[in-house]
């Protein structure tokens, strides 16, 4: 390509826009400086105050380590003396107790006991003051690896007398209240404080203060330093530093006031910040201008590309660059052209597919596919022309005006105004829509004739002066402006024709839309084709109309829907009247003409939604979805007024029939299939009896009212 090969002036190319942005913005390195000299001056702080402090905590830490194991020894000292194993010299084991709970502050007594817990001798000079060890004791003295326990403000040792499992052991239960004024005398004056704590995190010091949440929250944590936030804006920062006494189970947590050094810290930050903060504005300034010199036309390529994404169909990038994005404009423009045009065929071929295989009646999914189709050429009319048997002549099976409400229907949601409007038609006035209208154009007339004939496309630009386009309403004026007819094709046969006419955007159709058109026509014929095989296999030859098996089997599927969705479902039988008396007057030939003649009429009668079917050998049935019971009985009025006025023709015969209905209304689960036919056939042969009337349930009367 010739824009390709075109070499871009340096000085225009976005590589020198590029690098003077990033020229200007190597400001951005003292910003990170700034925001890195004050997260390091935060951690320099907290150091020196650790590090300052450190000799004090190891103290506390040796402090309460000598305190434990002088009493721990000493116990162990007691239980290895020889007067607690001689039987004979118990008075002098007794005496050694007294000796130590009166020689030694804090202990509070000193127990002799057996492995069951039962105490043998104690410390007191009261024998009668101590009888029953307390849980922590009991618990210590039963167990068998068990040499520590604690419990607020006081810790127990012991020691067994000998090697035996079953030995005796001596119990020191120790008061921690010397310690906690050691400590406290440590810590006067400072800005630390400490807590000795259990691994199950309870304080057997004994403190009022004790920060039971804090210490919870760091309690599973490595030894070492953590920093303590405060909740609100009232308190200030702490540093909790945590220690173990490993030979004990203990911990030592050490919280220290950290607000001052952090204060000063955040004040030598902020100058540094601020600093950082007015060169950062003058680097802002110069490079929000380079950057959206550079990025605009990007944003803008982008923002069309999600309008690419999200469907829009008229894609582009207008703006004129001499430099690589200017290329990149071209190249976008020219890829969402070709994008939009395979997703409309793909997403076309996957609806028209579904539509008709989906669909309840054939002459439904055609609807279905045109109205999509008119959507995605915006044409203002369209139609689907299909060959009729003897292959003479297009029928008018779906025509489409262009709404601008209209919106994309499916199986489960058709909404049609004209079709829900049906019902609700005044028949005896003349001058109203009386259906669907039948419209024939003979093989090879017009241009959709041509088409049918020769199997070509035809994209006419202006039907007001080519001969080709035939024109039925007498005024030229009137016919469309454009015009695009292609065939429906099966295996090289053609089987119909779809026509489009007019864009409501006023442009004409172009060759591209000819070739998507031809396109989706091809997968839509096969789909045709392939219902049209199914259909044959379900609808009656004579009356052409579909067969009682399918009609037990759709009644069945629309109960169900009615269930779930809610809408109104209706079932009208029709019969001929007198038809036995038909037969005898003319003979079967008679009978046959007013099947076939009365098929085609019902057919041509009811909605693309409706199902008309065989109940018996002279009887109708028709399915009428979203329809109540007083609906249905204007459409029944309405095909017996059609069929009475219908003239039937055949081998020099012509004869009037009337007909007889009967309508039944869907509206209790007591119905099935089976008993809303058999109410429908029982209400028919009430009309029967008088000829030419309806007869509406009972029932469904009395549940209206």
């Amino acid at each position: 390509m010739t824009t390709s090969a075109k070499r871009v002036n340096f000085f225009k190319s976005i590589k020198f826009k590029a690098w003077l942005g990033i020229f200007t913005l190597t400001i951005l390195p003292l910003v990170l400086f700034g925001l890195y000299a004050f997260d390091l001056l935060g951690n320099v702080s907290r150091d020196i105050l650790i590090k300052g402090n450190i000799q004090a905590f190891q103290q506390v830490k040796l402090e309460i380590s000598e305190f434990i194991s002088k009493f721990d020894e000493l116990t162990h000292f007691l239980a290895k003396n020889d007067c607690f194993v001689k039987s004979d010299m118990h008075e002098l084991a007794l005496k050694a107790l007294r000796q130590i709970d009166q020689s030694y502050e804090g202990v509070e007594h000193v127990v002799w006991v057996d492995s069951k817990g039962t105490i043998k001798a104690h410390s007191k000079p009261d024998s009668n003051s101590y009888k029953k060890l307390n849980s922590v004791e009991e618990a210590l003295a039963k167990s068998n690896k068990q040499t520590f326990s604690y419990s607020p403000g006081c810790f127990y040792i012991k020691a067994k007398i000998s090697d035996s499992p079953d030995s005796d052991s001596i119990i020191s239960a120790i008061s921690f209240i010397k310690l906690r004024k050691t400590i406290e005398g440590l810590t006067f004056g400072s800005n630390y404080k400490y807590y000795l704590v259990t691994e199950s995190g309870e304080n057997i010091l004994d403190q009022n203060d004790f920060p039971r949440n804090e210490i919870a929250d760091i309690m599973d944590r490595p030894c070492g330093a953590y920093d303590l936030l405060p909740e609100s804006n009232k308190g200030s920062p702490k540093i909790v530093i945590s220690l173990p006494i490993l030979n004990y189970g203990l911990k030592i947590f050490i919280f220290q006031d950290a607000g001052e050094v952090y204060a000063v810290a955040r004040s030598l930050g902020n100058r540094i910040l601020n600093f950082v903060f007015l060169l950062g504005i003058a680097s802002f300034i110069l490079a929000t201008y380079f950057s959206w010199t550079i990025t605009e036309p990007v944003a803008i390529v982008a923002e069309k590309a999600i309008q690419l994404s999200e469907g829009e169909n008229e894609v582009k990038v207008e703006f004129e660059r001499e430099d690589e994005l200017g290329f990149l404009a071209k190249c976008f423009n020219s890829m969402s052209q070709k994008i939009i045009r395979k997703i409309t065929e793909i997403s076309a071929l996957y609806k028209v597919t579904n539509y008709i295989s989906s669909s309840t009646t054939s002459r439904k999914a055609l609807d279905l596919c045109l109205e999509h189709i008119v959507k995605i050429f915006k044409a203002k009319r369209g139609s689907i022309m299909l060959l009729n048997n003897e292959r003479t002549a297009l029928v008018v099976e779906s025509f489409k005006l262009a709404s601008p409400d209209t919106k994309d229907s499916s199986e489960e949601n058709v909404s049609n105004k004209k079709e829900e409007q049906f019902y609700n038609l005044p028949y005896d006035d003349e001058d109203k829509d009386s259906g669907p209208v039948h419209f024939e154009l003979k093989l090879g007339e017009g241009i959709a004739g041509k088409v049918a004939a020769t199997g070509e496309s035809i994209l006419c630009m202006d039907c007001q002066t080519d001969d080709r386009f035939k024109d039925y309403s007498g005024d030229r004026s009137k016919s469309p402006k454009t015009l695009v007819s292609v065939p429906l094709s099966v295996h090289n046969k053609v089987i119909g024709v779809v026509n489009l006419s007019d864009r409501s955007n006023s442009l004409p159709f172009t060759d591209s839309d000819l070739d998507l058109l031809q396109a989706i026509a091809k997968q839509m014929a096969m789909s045709i084709d392939n219902a049209r095989l199914h259909d044959l296999t379900v609808i009656n030859e004579l009356t052409d109309l579909y067969v009682r098996r399918f009609l037990d089997i759709r009644l069945d599927d629309e109960i169900k829907r009615s269930k779930r969705f809610g809408f109104p479902l209706t079932v009208v039988m029709f019969a001929i009247d007198n038809f036995a008396e038909l037969n005898g007057k003319y003979g079967n030939n008679a009978c046959e003409a007013a099947l076939f003649d009365l098929g085609r009429l019902l057919k041509k009668t009811v909605r693309a939604t409706d199902i008309p079917a065989e109940y018996d050998t002279n009887k109708f049935c028709t399915i009428l979805a979203h329809t109540t019971s007083e609906q249905a009985k204007l459409f029944a009025d309405r095909f017996l007024k059609i069929a009475s006025e219908h003239l039937i023709k055949r081998d020099k015969m012509e004869f009037h029939i009337t007909l007889s209905a009967g309508i039944c209304q869907y509206y209790d689960e007591k119905y099935d299939y089976k008993s809303l036919l058999a109410k429908s056939d029982d209400l028919l042969g009430k009309s029967r009896k008088t000829g030419n009337c309806v007869s509406v349930s009972e029932d469904e009367d009395k549940e209206q009212k």
